[in-house]
């Protein structure tokens, strides 16, 4: 079973702007969680990300997720459980963690998203899990790209 999902991006923003749009409630929102986040973002502690689903969904489009590091303009790491939304206790048996990983390139920024730990989960949500983030998190970096234009917008 595939165990890793490493995807990444340049943004041509500085590592400080970037770090504040993966490690922020306002600067998730605009990418990733699109109805905000609840909790504070602090290692150890959980917060719950608030998803926009589709009318059809039976989801209810809140995902919980423990903090597991936050090391400034550097790593935002954390648990959760992949491939549903589910706002259940986080175990490190039922979850994966999720890394976004900043590094300097040439004038902008690296962003690394490097989800791993499927291989740990029962086989059928391992695999089903791995398919559904693997292209959520192509979507996601696509949205991030959109929203570093709208920066640059904004300071140029």
């Amino acid at each position: 079973m595939r165990d890793v999902i490493e995807q990444s991006l340049y943004l041509p923003a500085p590592r400080e702007k970037v770090w504040r749009a993966i490690s922020e409630p306002a600067g998730l929102a605009g990418w990733f969680s699109s109805k905000g986040i609840e909790g504070e973002i602090v290692p150890g502690k959980d917060i719950v990300f608030c998803f926009e689903m589709s009318p059809t969904s039976a989801e209810d489009g809140r995902c919980r997720a423990r903090i597991v590091a936050l090391e400034p303009n550097s790593r935002f790491a954390y648990r959760w459980f992949p491939g549903s939304c589910s706002v259940a206790e986080i175990t490190d048996e039922r979850s994966t963690l999720v890394e976004l990983l900043l590094t300097d390139e040439g004038d902008g920024t690296r962003i690394t998203v490097r989800e791993s730990g499927f291989a740990s989960l029962p086989a059928e949500v391992g695999e089903y899990a791995f398919g559904q983030n693997d292209e959520g998190w192509a979507e996601c970096l696509a949205s991030l790209e959109k929203h570093a234009e709208e920066w640059n917008k904004q300071t140029a």
